[in-house]
């Protein structure tokens, strides 16, 4: 659910079948900003640079988990989709 309505925003995200639902960034401070402002928001992701991923796939790492509610998951995608936006991400 998550990952497609990612991909609906506009967002990139990668393939995959699991809990675990990387979106690109592409660049370590736009990655440090977005992290942050997802943070300030409350939604806790993981913030992956370069080194730690080749340049250019820089991303928030999300994941998800079956206490999420719909709720929680519309909450998540409004708040990356806001945060994306501000920063020209999407």
């Amino acid at each position: 659910k998550v990952r497609n309505a990612f991909k609906e925003a506009g967002f990139k995200v990668t393939e995959g079948r699991t809990a675990i639902v990387p979106v690109i960034v592409g660049d370590d401070g736009l990655a440090f900003k977005m992290w942050r402002m997802l943070y300030d928001a409350g939604v806790f992701v993981n913030v992956f640079i370069s080194p730690g991923v080749p340049a250019g796939r820089q991303m928030m790492r999300t994941s998800y988990m079956a206490a999420h509610e719909d709720s929680h998951l519309d909450s998540i995608v409004d708040i990356f989709k806001d945060v994306g936006k501000k920063l020209g991400v999407i």
